[in-house]
């Protein structure tokens, strides 16, 4: 079954995981009405997990993502009067 799932992510200016369903489509980044920046994205409920890194950084700041990754923009969040922008570190094989 399709749906639609979140998975809130830090604001740390690090390569961070998060856990989900295999082959997950993420859609946006954005911060929910409590404060807590969240990723959505379309899974398949059925499938396995697995971990996907998220990149965020703030303005002006270096973008970086290891030396096997390339980074794929989600989207820009503003929060705690700072401005973040999202990236996916898809590895290169």
């Amino acid at each position: 079954m399709k749906s639609v799932w979140k998975f809130p992510i830090g604001i740390q200016r690090m390569i961070q995981e998060i856990e989900v369903p295999k082959d997950a489509k993420i859609l946006t980044v954005q911060v929910q009405n409590n404060g807590m920046p969240c990723i959505w994205a379309e899974v398949e409920t059925e499938n396995k997990p697995e971990y996907r890194l998220i990149a965020v950084f703030g303005t002006g700041n270096e973008l970086f993502s290891g030396a096997d990754g390339k980074l794929v923009y989600i989207g820009t969040i503003q929060i705690y009067d700072e401005v973040f922008h999202v990236y996916e570190v898809v590895m290169i094989q």
